[in-house]
């Protein structure tokens, strides 16, 4: 769907701490999108909270997308596609925690973009 379709909603956004949410705004301004943003929060579990209670509408980054299992919410992509790269950066000759090994792991096996989730 267009960033058009966003226009007047209202919207219940990550704030800016979330990397994501300056990418967000510079594209709505670039469609020339102006919605009401309602709340701002830090955590997509809030988010996806207020979308179920009719808050409102929610743009969110694919990587925050996953939906509890019980959820009646959808998600649908924005077109154009607005993407940025995140890295991950260790050092060389260091070896992680069990913890941190864990997370490097679980990152590294995501699918490298949106379109490979199928």
């Amino acid at each position: 769907m267009p960033w058009a379709v966003l226009e007047g909603e209202r919207l219940v956004m990550l704030d800016y701490a979330s990397g994501s949410r300056p990418i967000i705004d510079a594209v709505m301004q670039e469609h020339g999108v102006e919605a009401n943003v309602v709340p701002e929060l830090g955590h997509s579990a809030t988010v996806f909270g207020l979308v179920e209670a009719d808050v409102g509408v929610s743009v969110l980054p694919w990587l925050a997308l996953l939906l509890p299992a019980d959820s009646s919410l959808a998600a649908l992509p924005l077109e154009p596609r607005a993407e940025r790269t995140v890295e991950l950066v260790r050092r060389r000759d260091r070896s992680l925690s069990p913890v941190a090994e864990s997370v490097w792991s679980l990152i590294a096996a995501l699918p490298r973009r949106a379109e490979d989730l199928g």
